[in-house]
């Protein structure tokens, strides 16, 4: 009898739950679909409903935090990741991620303030002081901010990253000479260790390091107006690592600076090499609005809205604001 008692238990146990389970499953599918098609309000519903079942998870909280940022509802950013940290504060990786999204949406002395929290209470971690760097960074407080990199360089001295940073950090607080002779320097070794190796054998990781370097100084250069040399270290940037990323990221530093046939151009190649992601094509398709070009914007346009049907209120809009400047011509 106590054995029959204790099967309908278990029975019974798994009626109860396994609902549950099978809700948040679906709840979360569907959030991500609506997502997917940029349904931003709708996947908000469902992943609040999945909250309601699992109010204790800082994970949701982090996932809806992001979903309000595309929104955008800065006020939700804020208390969501707040209640994130609540449920999980001593989850490193919790930490970071809701301190990145307070600095997002320029919360910048919250996001110091929780990670100056975290580091009271816990054994000093690089990737928390860099972050830390990041939020001073985010308050202009640039020497505390070079401090703070320093301080991961020395806990993590290989990590070219933090090592990068510094150098940048050091033009910030003034001391542009010896940033220069440092990026010099830096890159002579990582050259070094790239001719050093093997090609088919770790040659690409250096050679990302190596455009990351070059990226971040044209961005020193960029802050001194000297468009010679930022474009130089621009083109060496693009060498080392020549992806589509890459080419995006130098197009729109030649749109900044309304250098517009430029800029199309490092777009036509991202889109060469990535020829099924629309944003691409979106990007340079607002470029050629800017130039003028508004004939080859609107196919920009409707070529995106053929290879994804995800952004077509988005798309649909900057189509409609093209036609409406080519009518007034």
């Amino acid at each position: 009898m106590k054995k029959c008692i204790s099967i309908l238990l278990v029975i019974f146990t798994f009626a109860f739950t396994n609902p549950a389970q099978t809700d948040v499953k679906t709840l979360l599918e569907n959030s991500d679909d609506f997502a997917a098609n940029n349904q931003l309000p709708e996947a908000i519903a469902e992943l609040s409903k999945v909250i309601a079942l699992k109010s204790d998870d800082a994970a949701y909280y982090l996932k809806r935090a992001d979903l309000y940022f595309g929104v955008p509802n800065y006020k939700m950013v804020l208390q969501d990741a707040k209640k994130a940290l609540a449920l999980a504060p001593d989850d490193k990786q919790t930490l970071l991620t809701a301190s990145r999204y307070l600095r997002n949406i320029r919360e910048c002395n919250e996001s110091l303030n929780i990670i100056n929290d975290y580091m009271n209470t816990h054994v000093e971690a690089d990737d928390v002081v860099y972050a830390r760097s990041h939020s001073k960074m985010c308050l202009g407080d640039w020497i505390g901010a070079y401090e703070d990199m320093s301080r991961a360089v020395q806990i993590v001295p290989n990590n070219s990253h933090y090592r990068t940073s510094q150098i940048g950090l050091l033009s910030k607080i003034g001391y542009n000479e010896l940033s220069a002779d440092q990026f010099d320097q830096f890159l002579t070794i990582l050259k070094d260790s790239y001719e050093q190796t093997d090609p088919k054998n770790g040659r690409e990781g250096i050679g990302r390091q190596i455009a990351e370097v070059y990226r971040v100084r044209a961005g020193t250069h960029h802050a001194k107006k000297d468009e010679t040399a930022e474009f130089a270290d621009l083109e060496e940037f693009i060498k080392y690592y020549p992806n589509s990323y890459s080419y995006r990221q130098r197009g729109k530093i030649h749109a900044d600076h309304e250098l517009f046939d430029k800029a199309i151009a490092d777009f036509s190649k991202a889109i060469e090499l990535s020829p099924k992601d629309s944003i691409f094509l979106i990007e340079r398709a607002d470029i050629y609005v800017e130039a003028g070009r508004l004939d080859e914007a609107i196919k920009d346009y409707d070529a995106a809205l053929k290879l994804d049907g995800t952004l077509t209120e988005i798309v649909q809009a900057k189509k409609k604001y093209a036609i409406a400047k080519l009518k007034k011509k």
